[in-house]
């Protein structure tokens, strides 16, 4: 009855420690499926912030083709002004000549 007491003990003692590596071998999987879905959550993040990078990237330039063409236009209104300040003048000397 001894060895059979002794034989059973042992035999809880095992059962019970392949309880605790089943649910060592449990809480592994989980966690290694949770470093899979950080993983792939800091994938797809990474993607994201990139793709929002480009998108920042390219309305960057929108805007300094914008710039450029706004400091264009300035210019080219700058020009405007100065020549028809110049047929003003000229007229004003055609006038003043009639007079």
């Amino acid at each position: 009855a001894g060895a059979k007491l002794m034989l059973s003990q042992q035999d809880k003692r095992v059962h019970a420690l392949q309880i605790l590596k089943e649910n060592t071998d449990a809480k592994a999987c989980v966690v290694s499926d949770e470093e899979a879905i950080s993983k792939d959550f800091l994938v797809e993040a990474g993607y994201a912030l990139s793709k929002r990078r480009a998108d920042l990237d390219a309305a960057d330039s929108h805007v300094t083709i914008a710039r450029r063409d706004r400091e264009k236009h300035d210019s080219e209104l700058v020009d405007a002004n100065a020549a028809v300040a110049t047929k003003l003048s000229e007229l004003n000397t055609i006038i003043s000549k009639m007079t």
